[in-house]
């Protein structure tokens, strides 16, 4: 069995029985030991492959919380805007028309707009895509995933009665009626599932691609939150496939959906069947089932108590039939629950609902993203045992949609994390990629810092925490958020040899890590095996 042994580095392990070690020895796919540096020739002189650290610093290997790796792969078949920049949203659409110039696609679809990527700051409309493209269907699906545009020739390929009777979100029309183009929610969903499907064969291609890009990014684990670009049992299998081939190099776990107005029970046999058939599995398993409380703050779509800012009609959307449907039997019947849930008033409705569920506390019940929270709701979340699964990095890239749409005042209680740690509630990060950067290092950063990306705002900086915290909050948090703790998260013996090594980050003279602009990802390692190397 392999051994290897890595030194001569600054190994933080988030084991706080033993916090630091100078060095760590695998065998096979798990950690041997752990200890000082006096023990290091002896394991080399009994044949462990030496791995110097040079000096670097080293870290259990993240694991991403909230991430959708299918989605991003299914997006690398869309035309990808996320990242640029337009003076008006008649150059974002020429630029898409030139980029699709002599496509035969049937079926045109761009990910990635928001109106932060267009100077002008305005939403583009079915009219906008229109003059643009007037023969062939076009979805543009916002940044945030929760809301899309659709024009007329998309809206043709659609059934009218089934447009005017969507269940927890809606086609959205102007003063007089008709139709802007703007789906949000359900209707989305509708608008997507009537898209053609993507070759499987194509996908898995591009899945593997994706897993690349999380490894070079020092991700060791996922807890994948499923896509609404296939249906939740195709999303499973398609996974299945990936691991059955042994392409599967990320611990993947899987939150599932259930499949539209399935029953709860039904539901709940078949996430039995599947955790067992996976139950041994080290590298894919079946985790919690996935549900929606409401849409983003950046489509003010999001649940709020109070109206957003310039839209006083608009609270938001509140997904309350599959919330009251289904988390108490699945949560009572044993099966963890997370549901995504931004607002302030979806979150308290979450909460509630946990409130009343009898193994709230076995279950580890999570609220993803969480972002608007006030010190009462706060407490209800303490008092009831939620884990918190959120995504710092938002406030880097959405720091300023926060103070448009919610004003000043509301803006400084998105992602409050110091308060949450200090309240003893488990806080967990991730990305929510392919809606925002897959670099943990710029999640911990922000979480740190609370800077706004290109700009000199910082989003209430009393909320900021530290190096080791916002680590733990990458690792062994999001570990014990999948009841994975006694396997990965921290460096200690018998656990997954996963681990990250950082080149360009070093330690104040106190011991602590403050600066990480130059901070990178120089290794990473799964089961003991360099997965990626810069």
């Amino acid at each position: 069995m392999k051994r290897r042994i890595f030194y001569n580095g600054i190994i933080l392990t988030m084991n706080k029985a033993e916090p630091t070690a100078e060095y760590v020895l695998t065998e096979g796919d798990k950690v041997a030991a752990v200890g000082s540096a006096a023990e290091i020739e002896k394991h080399i002189a009994e044949g462990a492959e030496p791995v110097n650290l040079q000096g670097r610093l080293m870290l259990p290997g993240f694991i991403d919380s909230h991430i959708h790796m299918l989605t991003a792969a299914l997006n690398r078949l869309k035309l990808d805007i996320s990242a640029m920049e337009f003076d008006t949203v008649d150059d974002m659409l020429a630029y898409v028309r030139q980029k699709k110039e002599g496509s035969q696609d049937p079926w045109i679809s761009v990910f990635g707009f928001s109106e932060e990527n267009i100077r002008a700051s305005r939403m583009v409309t079915r009219k906008d895509i229109d003059r643009f493209f007037p023969d062939v269907p076009v979805t543009i699906i916002r940044v945030c995933g929760h809301m899309s545009v659709i024009n007329t020739k998309a809206m043709e390929q659609l059934d009218r009665d089934k447009m005017e009777c969507i269940s927890g979100g809606a086609f959205e029309k102007d003063e007089n009626g008709v139709y802007t183009g703007i789906a949000t929610e359900g209707a989305q969903q509708y608008v997507l599932d009537s898209m053609p499907p993507a070759d499987e064969e194509v996908v898995l291609a591009l899945l593997a691609q994706e897993q690349e890009i999380l490894l070079r990014n020092g991700i060791t684990a996922i807890h994948d939150a499923g896509t609404d670009m296939m249906p939740p049992r195709d999303y499973v299998a398609l996974y299945e496939k990936m691991n059955d081939r042994g392409l599967l190099k990320i611990r993947t776990n899987l939150m599932v959906r259930p499949e539209e107005k399935e029953s709860p029970s039904s539901f709940a046999d078949y996430l039995r069947c599947c955790k067992e058939r996976h139950r041994e599995d080290a590298r894919f398993t079946i985790g919690a089932v996935k549900l929606f409380a409401d849409g983003s703050l950046g489509g003010m779509t999001a649940a709020v108590n109070r109206s957003y800012v310039g839209a006083p009609e608009n609270t938001g959307l509140l997904l309350k039939e599959r919330l009251d449907t289904y988390i108490k039997p699945l949560a009572d019947a044993g099966h963890q629950v997370a549901v995504h849930a931004i607002g302030d008033r979806s979150t308290g409705y979450v909460t509630g609902l946990y409130s009343a569920c009898e193994r709230k506390e076995e279950d580890r019940l999570r609220i993803e993203h969480a972002e608007l929270m006030d010190e009462g709701l706060i407490e209800m979340i303490r008092d009831n045992r939620i884990l918190i699964m959120t995504q710092p990095i938002f406030i880097r890239e959405f720091g300023n949609t926060y103070f448009s749409n919610l004003g000043e005042e509301r803006a400084m209680h998105i992602q409050p994390i110091r308060t949450l740690l200090d309240q003893g509630i488990t806080v967990g990060f991730g990305t929510d990629y392919p809606v925002d950067d897959p670099n943990p290092l710029l999640g911990i950063r922000t979480a740190m810092t609370r800077e706004i990306k290109n700009s000199c705002k910082r989003l209430n900086e009393a909320e900021g925490i530290g190096f080791d915290e916002a680590v733990r909050c990458y690792t062994i948090n999001n570990a014990y958020g999948a009841f994975e703790e006694a396997h990965m998260g921290s460096i200690e013996p018998s656990k997954y040899a996963d681990f990250v090594v950082l080149a360009g980050i070093v330690p104040d003279s106190d011991g602590k890590f403050r600066h990480l602009d130059d901070a990178a990802v120089d290794m990473t390692v799964i089961g003991g095996e360099t997965v990626f190397s810069r």
